[in-house]
């Protein structure tokens, strides 16, 4: 069975789940991705799989030569639910979205004009909404961007009010672009 990491909110490992009923992982090139994890019901587990915890599979996880970690394909729980089963016992359904849902916990606040390539489209609804935010109580900590990929399509659109991680999502797909959001030590 391949191990799954649950991290705390603060990224430390609060435990390893290495026996499971069943899991779906389906992480999105373009869209947010789900997962469905059956685990027999016991205390130490109900306790462990608390909403908002992250999960990454152990295969997700790279250490580079200067022991650099990377955790790729990490997904949130959003919800648990309790299956009673006389006959094979309790189970936990827990359940959640891929880490790019953590733009769900923002929207696009002021009429955005996006005016030149996809990619800068994409940067500066991120940057304004979620990194470098007028209101600094809706900056995501620890939120930073990648290196820019040079990808030239253009695009003209006008934002406003949306949810984020929709409004990216929605580019994506429509040009075919991947994006995640990933940790790095």
């Amino acid at each position: 069975m391949q191990e799954i990491h649950v991290l705390k909110q603060d990224f430390t490992l609060a435990g390893i789940v290495d026996e499971y009923v069943s899991v779906i992982w389906k992480p999105s090139y373009s869209e947010i991705g789900d997962f469905e994890l059956y685990i027999a019901a016991e205390s130490g587990k109900m306790e462990l799989l608390s909403k908002n915890r992250l999960l990454v599979r152990k295969r997700d996880i790279t250490v580079d030569e200067d022991e650099n970690t990377t955790y790729k394909k990490v997904m949130i729980i959003k919800g648990i639910e309790l299956i009673t089963d006389t006959e094979a016992g309790d189970f936990l359904k827990v359940t959640g979205r891929e880490l790019k849902y953590l733009l769900h916990s923002r929207i696009v606040w002021t009429q955005t004009v996006l005016n030149g390539t996809a990619e800068e489209a994409i940067r500066r609804l991120t940057t304004e909404n979620a990194i470098e935010p007028t209101d600094d109580k809706r900056k995501i900590p620890a939120l930073v961007l990648a290196d820019a990929a040079g990808i030239k399509d253009s695009i003209e659109k006008q934002v406003t009010g949306e949810y984020l991680d929709e409004v990216i999502t929605e580019i994506c797909v429509n040009y075919g672009y991947g994006w995640e959001i990933y940790i790095k030590n």
